[in-house]
């Protein structure tokens, strides 16, 4: 499972879930197979109150021996539900042939209950929860060890705990409240309450939430978000401005520019005072529709300049030219908010201001690339990446880039584009293939990956006869940047004379899969030896997705989807002793200096902590770690819509503004940094 990178397109899909919600949801979907083990308890709890004890309790045994017998010849495992059935049946005939018919009419109720109650917690205490023995029979062997299926088989034993222990201690209220009660006093309020009512309840409440939990459960460790019906990319069409009248215009300067460059938006021609709403739209790469809107008053000159004036409502506030571009809102119907997916080729933005009736609208032309930039794919040993060359530059600065969790080459696309839109030579690689199409052989998850496969296309760029080879930056986000500060800080004499961690790592952290985090499973290897690994808290991650589970109970919400929150799997182990130890990224070993940033909202892992970290191990001056307040785990180059927070049903943090704030300091710092000249 994979997030975003920062770039153009990417899987979205749970970047760290250790897994196996499914393998659980198919497992515990077939809970009402527990009937069967309740058999003799149901036979017993109908018979109790219309036959003698004795009876009652000798149907039971002898239904709770039937049905371990035929487990024997049916050579199925025996449970410890229906063995600790058959004797506390055994139990309960040598009291009812042994104590007279008055006590047992006031104490066979909570004595039956708590004897299921002391089988369920033996089961749990064991080691073997009665409900993960029976989710056994319907769930494949290769999922029994998967820590979705434990956690959840376990979680709903613990449940069973709390209903039986409830159930005894309800039916011990009356013969300790009143001497007199009995199990077969139906006049008695208390005695039916107490003995029937509330007990019967816990137990009905205890098989809807069994039959029902897992597939919550599977629901809220995230899935593939509702796609609605795709929309086609806005023309690239500058003739649109329509008015009412001759005198309103609606001007943007320029009306075609990077996607990082400022453009004023103003409109003229208006009546003083005049209410005008100002508004913007576009289509990401996936199809899906963005939309900002905002209300001025126009000034007693007849005119509203965004450059100038602040809205008095609307998507954004204050003065910010830039409210319109990154405040757009997701806007496609029946799907699932997600993230603005930028694409590599010139994207049209439809600029509007209405005010009366007088319409008006202008189209912005937004470029990651200029026209000047050729694009090529390199293949080359140990190297599988897409160089961005502005064509006929000489001595030009090099930028490697590194994808993040989710691998390929498009993540990081619209970044490469827009640094070579600024003179560098741009060369994007993939460390690993991820889910989409096959990488000249690469793996396809981020699972002991060579270190070597940032090293190799670090040195190609630099001896590239278009680039200077004193003037090489290598860029990373979130596990890419981890991969990259290991590599350097294990791989002596890469000619870089910057790094740059976005949302980094101070530690190496196990691989992933197609399903989560990969127990044992190192991310890293470096000559062909595995790099030590500090393993997640998957604990935590499932209590979280456990209370997702209650909090929606399989309520299908599109447009306010399951929504985890990762850095409970990663920040407590922060406080392993390996993370100061074998997994800590060795950053005093880093010849060249660095460039960090994070958010202090990022919600994906502890990224701003793990920066801080990565500086005071070096204590170098001319380290730079940036941290924002309010930003979140994706900080991209550019002014993108930074609306939606989640990825694929991940939080990645962060608020609007505070991460607009991020992508523009983020993008001067690093156009800064890479392009000046040598020894600057």
């Amino acid at each position: 499972m994979t997030t975003d990178g920062g770039g153009a397109v990417a899987t979205v899909a749970p970047d760290d879930t250790s897994t196996t919600a499914s393998g659980a949801g198919a497992a515990l979907g077939s809970a009402v197979a527990f009937v069967v083990g309740f058999l003799p308890w149901i036979v017993y709890w109908i018979l109790v109150g219309n036959a003698s004890f004795v009876v009652a309790v000798s149907v039971a045994l002898a239904l709770a021996v039937v049905v371990n017998l035929v487990a024997l010849v049916r050579r199925r495992p025996l449970m410890v539900l229906e063995v600790g059935s058959a004797i506390s049946f055994a139990v309960f005939l040598v009291l009812a042939l042994t104590l007279p018919d008055a006590t047992l009419e006031r104490w066979i109720q909570p004595l039956g209950n708590f004897g299921l109650f002391a089988v369920v917690v033996v089961s749990v205490l064991i080691g073997r929860p009665f409900t993960e023995q029976y989710a056994r029979q319907s769930t494949p062997p290769e999922l029994w060890d998967e820590p979705g299926f434990v956690y959840v088989c376990r979680l709903l034993a613990w449940v069973w705990v709390g209903a039986m222990g409830f159930m005894a201690a309800v039916a011990a209220i009356p013969p300790l409240v009143d001497g007199d009660a009995t199990v077969r006093d139906d006049g008695d309020a208390l005695s039916v309450v107490c003995y029937w009512v509330l007990p019967f309840v816990a137990l009905g409440l205890g098989m809807l939430f069994t039959t029902r939990f897992p597939d919550w459960f599977g629901e809220a460790a995230g899935g593939p978000p509702a796609e609605g019906t795709p929309a086609a990319p806005l023309p690239l069409d500058h003739d649109h401005d329509r008015a009412a009248t001759s005198a309103a215009r609606l001007v943007l300067t320029p009306d075609d520019a990077l996607a990082d460059s400022g453009v004023d938006i103003a409109v003229t021609g208006l009546a003083p005072g005049a209410q005008v709403e100002v508004g913007a739209e576009t289509v990401d790469v996936a199809g899906h529709r963005w939309r900002s809107r905002a209300t001025f008053t126009a000034s007693s000159a007849g005119a509203v300049d965004l450059a100038t004036d602040a809205p008095t409502a609307g998507d954004w506030t204050g003065v910010d030219p830039t409210g319109p571009l990154w405040s757009m809102r997701f806007a496609t119907d029946d799907a699932t908010p997600d993230i603005f997916l930028p694409s590599t080729e010139p994207t049209a933005t439809l600029v509007t201001a209405t005010s009366g009736a007088t319409a008006l609208q202008a189209t912005l032309v937004r470029r990651t690339a200029s026209p000047d930039v050729a694009v090529a794919e390199v293949r080359e040993p140990g190297i599988v990446g897409r160089l961005f060359l502005p064509e006929g530059g000489t001595a030009l600065p090099g930028v490697v880039l590194f994808p993040g969790s989710e691998g390929g080459l498009d993540s990081q696309g619209a970044n490469a584009a827009l640094l070579a839109a600024h003179g560098c030579a741009a060369l994007v690689v993939a460390t690993f293939a991820g889910d989409g199409p096959d990488l000249a052989g690469l793996e396809h998850q981020l699972a002991r990956i060579p270190l070597e496969r940032f090293a190799d296309p670090i040195r190609w760029l630099a001896a590239h006869p278009q680039v200077d080879a004193d003037r090489v930056t290598a860029m990373a986000i979130s596990r890419g940047a981890e991969g990259l500060l290991a590599a350097a800080s294990r791989i002596p004499d890469l000619p870089l004379r910057l790094v740059v961690g976005v949302s980094p790592s101070s530690l190496t952290w196990v691989g992933l899969g197609d399903e989560g985090s990969l127990p044992d499973t190192p991310a890293w290897t470096l000559g062909g030896e595995d790099l030590p690994a500090l393993g997640t808290d998957d604990t935590a991650l499932f209590a979280e997705m456990a209370r997702q589970a209650v909090r929606r109970r399989g309520r299908a919400r599109r447009h306010g989807p399951a929504v985890l929150h990762m850095a409970v799997a990663y920040g407590p182990r922060l406080d392993h002793p390996d993370a100061e130890g074998a997994a800590a990224i060795r950053s005093e070993d880093i010849a060249a200096p660095l460039l960090l940033v994070a958010g202090g909202a990022d919600e994906m892992w502890p990224s701003a902590t793990m920066a801080r970290r990565l500086a005071a191990r070096r204590g170098r001056p001319d380290d730079v770690v940036v941290e924002h307040p309010d930003a979140g785990h994706l900080i991209r180059l550019g002014c993108w819509p930074t609306t939606v927070g989640e990825v694929g049903g991940i939080a990645l943090g962060g608020d609007g503004p505070g991460l607009a704030r991020a992508q523009a300091d983020l993008t001067a710092r690093v156009v800064a940094a890479v392009t000046a000249p040598a020894g600057g």
